[in-house]
């Protein structure tokens, strides 16, 4: 893992604790070696809080608190932004809405 994976992660657990969500890093930054395409975090709700917002618009903290943080697309349970020209991918599994994530071609 690299610096920026932990730099990242912290600031982004700063804005979630603030607002009943924590982060947890999975995906290929945990178990392959080398430079990777993106980041995969984890999103999920704090223990003994109500349902906190939408994920879209804890993006939208993240996005106003990290000013290298770009928030990019929304589907649902999936959320996309860049961080310093490095893809971020989020995942809400506790999410029970509309959106979809589209296919791929």
């Amino acid at each position: 893992m690299n610096n920026l994976v932990k730099e990242l992660a912290k600031k982004l657990e700063a804005v979630c604790v603030e607002n009943n969500f924590h982060i947890a890093l999975t995906g290929g930054q945990l178990y392959k070696d080398g430079e990777r395409k993106d980041i995969d975090f984890v999103v999920y709700n704090s223990t003994g809080h109500d349902k906190p917002e939408s994920l879209q618009a804890l993006m939208l903290k993240f996005h106003h608190s990290i000013p290298e943080f770009c928030y990019t697309d929304y589907y649902g349970y999936v959320c996309k932004g860049v961080y310093k020209d490095v893809n971020i991918d989020f995942l809400y599994p506790e999410y029970h809405g509309e959106n979809k994530y589209p296919e791929d071609d």
